[in-house]
């Protein structure tokens, strides 16, 4: 995942929001980060799967 993907929260950790499928939207996932380089990191969370589309801001 892009670390411009990752959203501090307020209460601490972080969050990426996750694109919903057929045009519902998206929703903030709460996520384990890992290892970082190159301006990638690894992430796991509830509903996160190889392949999910996230919001990247621009």
């Amino acid at each position: 995942m892009p670390v411009t993907a990752l959203l501090a929260l307020a209460e601490g950790g972080y969050a990426v929001e996750l694109v919903s499928g057929a045009g519902s939207g998206a929703r903030l996932v709460p996520v384990e980060v890992g290892t970082h380089a190159d301006g990638w990191v690894g992430i796991e969370g509830d509903g996160i799967e190889p392949g999910a589309a996230v919001v990247v801001p621009a």
